[in-house]
Protein backbone atom coordinates (compact mmCIF):
# COMPACT_ATOMS: atom_id res chain seq x y z
CA UNK A 1 0.00 0.00 0.00
CA UNK A 2 1.37 3.71 -0.92
CA UNK A 3 0.78 6.10 1.26
CA UNK A 4 1.18 10.49 1.05
CA UNK A 5 1.69 11.89 4.01
CA UNK A 6 1.49 16.00 2.53
CA UNK A 7 3.36 18.05 5.52
CA UNK A 8 5.50 15.72 6.61
CA UNK A 9 8.40 17.80 7.05
CA UNK A 10 6.31 19.60 10.45
CA UNK A 11 5.59 17.60 14.17
CA UNK A 12 2.72 15.75 12.98
CA UNK A 13 3.88 14.62 9.53
CA UNK A 14 7.19 13.40 10.97
CA UNK A 15 5.92 11.23 13.88
CA UNK A 16 3.72 9.42 11.37
CA UNK A 17 6.18 9.28 8.82
CA UNK A 18 8.29 7.36 11.39
CA UNK A 19 5.79 5.27 12.77
CA UNK A 20 4.21 3.43 10.08
CA UNK A 21 4.99 -0.15 9.80
CA UNK A 22 7.70 -1.34 6.93
CA UNK A 23 5.46 -2.89 4.89
CA UNK A 24 3.98 0.51 3.83
CA UNK A 25 5.44 2.25 0.80
CA UNK A 26 5.48 5.77 2.61
CA UNK A 27 6.36 9.39 0.83
CA UNK A 28 6.07 12.69 2.72
CA UNK A 29 6.02 16.14 1.41
CA UNK A 30 7.77 19.25 2.59
CA UNK A 31 7.88 22.84 1.65
CA UNK A 32 11.30 24.48 2.16
CA UNK A 33 13.07 22.15 4.67
CA UNK A 34 16.29 22.22 3.63
CA UNK A 35 17.11 19.01 5.91
CA UNK A 36 15.01 17.20 3.82
CA UNK A 37 16.48 17.40 0.64
CA UNK A 38 17.35 14.32 -1.04
CA UNK A 39 16.63 12.39 2.03
CA UNK A 40 14.46 8.88 1.14
CA UNK A 41 10.84 8.95 0.80
CA UNK A 42 10.48 13.14 0.81
CA UNK A 43 9.52 15.45 -2.08
CA UNK A 44 9.18 18.47 -2.31
CA UNK A 45 5.57 19.73 -3.16
CA UNK A 46 3.81 23.26 -2.82
CA UNK A 47 0.63 22.28 -1.05
CA UNK A 48 -0.78 25.67 -2.79
CA UNK A 49 -0.17 24.80 -6.04
CA UNK A 50 -2.40 22.66 -7.78
CA UNK A 51 -0.68 21.29 -10.74
CA UNK A 52 1.83 20.68 -8.61
CA UNK A 53 -0.22 18.53 -6.40
CA UNK A 54 -1.49 16.53 -9.37
CA UNK A 55 1.75 15.82 -10.27
CA UNK A 56 3.22 14.72 -7.46
CA UNK A 57 -0.39 12.41 -7.13
CA UNK A 58 0.44 11.10 -10.77
CA UNK A 59 3.32 9.91 -10.07
CA UNK A 60 2.88 8.53 -6.90
CA UNK A 61 -0.40 6.69 -7.14
CA UNK A 62 -0.86 6.77 -3.52
CA UNK A 63 -4.09 4.59 -2.33
CA UNK A 64 -4.02 6.49 1.02
CA UNK A 65 -3.54 10.93 1.29
CA UNK A 66 -3.28 12.04 4.68
CA UNK A 67 -3.22 16.23 4.25
CA UNK A 68 -1.02 17.78 7.32
CA UNK A 69 0.21 20.96 6.32
CA UNK A 70 0.17 24.12 8.46
CA UNK A 71 1.83 27.29 9.13
CA UNK A 72 3.33 26.83 12.47
CA UNK A 73 3.41 30.45 13.80
CA UNK A 74 0.74 31.50 14.96
CA UNK A 75 1.27 35.40 14.49
CA UNK A 76 1.95 34.71 10.93
CA UNK A 77 -1.36 32.93 10.43
CA UNK A 78 -3.16 35.84 12.37
CA UNK A 79 -1.15 38.86 9.92
CA UNK A 80 -1.38 36.08 6.57
CA UNK A 81 -5.45 34.39 7.32
CA UNK A 82 -5.29 34.24 3.50
CA UNK A 83 -2.61 32.09 3.26
CA UNK A 84 -3.79 30.17 6.45
CA UNK A 85 -6.97 29.26 5.02
CA UNK A 86 -5.38 28.52 2.12
CA UNK A 87 -3.27 26.26 3.15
Amino acid sequence: MRVLIIGASGFLGKKLMNSLPQKFETFGTYHNEIRFRGKRGYLRLNALSYNDAKKKLNSIRPNVVVHLPAIPDPDTCETNKKLAWKL
